[in-house]
């Protein structure tokens, strides 16, 4: 639980900020509109974060090593040349936004501190297939939607060098997947900076944006690709990472295998497709290793079944066609009943 001090002499604004920022269940929050009751808060008490504004605190008390100072900047004041270099975040804009930006600069400050938010036990399941245009990318987001839907908090992880995925997850931040890589070896606590960065899509879905370039994902190396898998698992936020893997057979890539709980192989029957997935399940140092986690979803099958000869069991068979408007199509297809198949995923 972070220990947040929110302090200023507008006692209106201060109970609209704390109304907003208790539905954060990771925050124990205090209110002070009084100068000498927060002197006295910031003399005596354990203090995480202090989001102020200048009409309060102008560091007349010095602050401990532990507490991270936010200033509520105004532009339409000027800011006490005692507060120039405290961190600062815009007083009034939607609140939502402050909290990402809050969590994103504790997560910076807050080193060492071992600071754990959240308490699941996270499963991976990954969705492959070495067939572009099987439709990989809609049956991960549609098995997502789906697990949100039956309360399952889904973190949805795409690996794709140009990814599709914006037309139901599309971003509003700035910041997401190309911070956290580059943060990989930095000592931070990953549960609170994933947090200032998360974006969510009702109740249970939530991601990040997607990598800056296509190189972002290049230059990972598959122990960096599972790492980045690990880091999510270990912030304890969520019960299920829904990964959306490339095409590529390269090794790194593949790497994600060894890591996750199941993967789902994206079959569709057509001779070129299945020459494709042949050729993919030949490569026995790949396969065998895996293969008990292993399910093949079969995807615009029309009446056909698969077409390849496997013992991995097919788990799901999928008919319907892509519609042009592709979030409506996976929002509807995450709702019928032939996405069953992923709720045999989680254990």
């Amino acid at each position: 639980m972070i220990r947040i001090v929110l302090a200023d002499t507008n006692m209106e604004y201060l109970q609209r900020l704390e109304m907003v920022l208790a539905e954060y269940k990771d925050l124990a929050i205090s209110i002070y509109s009084d100068k000498a009751a927060l002197e006295n808060a910031l003399r005596s008490k354990k203090i995480d974060i202090l989001l102020f504004g200048s009409s309060i605190y102008e560091g007349q008390v010095t602050l401990s090593k532990e507490t991270l100072a936010i200033m509520l900047y105004d532009a339409e004041e000027e800011v006490p040349e005692s507060l120039i270099s405290f961190k600062k975040v815009n007083k009034y804009q939607r609140i939502g936004n402050m909290y990402q930006q809050i969590m994103y600069e504790y997560s910076e400050y807050a080193k060492n501190k071992g600071v754990v938010i959240g308490g699941n036990k996270t499963q991976a399941i990954a969705f492959y297939s070495p067939v572009g245009g099987s439709g990989k990318t809609t049956l991960a987001l549609a098995t997502a939607l789906k697990l949100a839907a039956e309360g399952k908090k889904t973190f949805f992880l795409s690996f794709e060098d140009a990814p599709s995925d914006g037309c139901v997850l599309p971003s509003n931040n700035d910041k997401g997947m190309s911070e956290i890589a580059a943060a990989m070896y930095s000592n931070v606590d990953y549960s609170i900076k994933i947090q200032g960065l998360l974006q969510q899509k009702g109740e249970n879905l939530f991601y990040l944006k997607h990598f800056d370039s296509p190189n972002d994902i290049y230059e990972l190396t598959g122990e960096e690709r599972s790492k980045i898998i690990e880091i999510i698992e270990n912030t304890k936020l969520f019960d299920v990472i829904v990964v959306d893997m490339g095409s590529s057979m390269k090794a790194d890539e593949l790497r994600i295998f060894d890591l996750v709980e199941s993967i789902v192989l994206v079959e569709r029957n057509t001779t070129i497709a299945n020459g494709k997935l042949e050729l993919f399940l030949a490569q026995a140092h790949i396969v065998n290793s895996c293969i008990d986690k292993m399910v093949r979803v079969v995807n615009f099958h029309m009446g056909s079944g698969s077409g390849v000869n496997s013992e991995i069991p097919v788990i799901g068979m999928i008919n319907a066609s892509q519609n042009p408007e592709s979030a409506g199509f996976i929002e509807w297809l995450a709702n019928q009943s032939v996405m069953n198949f992923a709720l045999q995923l989680v254990k």
